[in-house]
């Protein structure tokens, strides 16, 4: 059994520009961008991924933390969080796909307002470990 705690905000920069991790911006933005948005996200959290062993099923608790106290849709959020971050833990190898037979549980909540400046997400992993023979 594996139990961790990824951190990461909730915008990816690409170029000169960051663009926030919601599901407004998503459908709204031409796919090439959204492409390298997608492997912008996924080099940003690798250095926290490395130490993830290989899981069979997962369990994805996210928690937003927002800049502000404004009132916000944390499915907006999440649900675009939790895309690119299935995708990078396929990348990674952690997975080896994100399905709903490996991915069986996501939850979305809203945390605290963050103390840090800026909006991020936490997310809890729990998964059961791959036995490799």
């Amino acid at each position: 059994m594996y139990e961790g705690r990824i951190e990461f905000p909730a915008c990816v920069q690409v170029q000169k520009r960051k663009y926030a991790l919601n599901l407004n911006i998503y459908r709204n933005t031409h796919y090439y961008l959204l492409n390298q948005m997608k492997k912008n996200f996924s080099s940003l959290v690798q250095e926290q991924l490395k130490d993830i062993p290989k899981l069979k099923k997962v369990f994805l608790k996210y928690i937003v933390h927002p800049k502000t106290k404004r009132l916000f849709d944390v499915a907006n959020v999440c649900s675009i969080a939790d895309k690119f971050f299935c995708d990078a833990l396929v990348r990674a190898g952690i997975i080896e796909d994100d399905n709903c037979t490996i991915v069986e549980y996501v939850s979305y909540t809203a945390g605290n307002k963050s103390d840090k400046g800026y909006s991020y997400i936490t997310v809890d992993i729990i998964g059961e470990t791959k036995n490799e023979d």
